[in-house]
């Protein structure tokens, strides 16, 4: 029986995110979802420091909810275009799905 994109996205989420900063990195990329940013940008804004942020993003990176491009030679992020992950990031939040306490709480490690 095939997995629902909800259950998918926590499985994932419990066999590798393993602390806040990805978590925060998931909200904030549900509240700006066509908008790239450069680590600097994104560690500043989170108050994180870049290598936390760095770590974060590589996970995201390989499980598909971030992807990355270079621009005039700057490192730019965003929100995945992969239409499945996208819509679950944003319809989790969007229904409320508090990213972060979850991945605080007991639910999500």
């Amino acid at each position: 029986m095939a997995m629902s994109i909800e259950k998918q996205f926590i499985r994932d989420a419990e066999e590798h995110v393993s602390g806040r900063v990805k978590a925060e990195l998931l909200s904030f990329w549900s509240r700006h979802p066509s908008d790239e940013f450069t680590v600097n940008v994104v560690s500043c804004t989170l108050g994180f420091s870049k290598l936390e942020v760095n770590r974060a993003l590589k996970h995201l990176i390989e499980v598909g909810f971030v992807e990355t491009h270079t621009r005039d030679g700057v490192v730019l992020y965003h929100l995945t275009a992969d239409e499945k992950r996208r819509i679950t990031v944003l319809e989790l939040s969007a229904r409320g799905y508090d990213i972060c306490r979850e991945y605080n709480g007991n639910n999500l490690r």
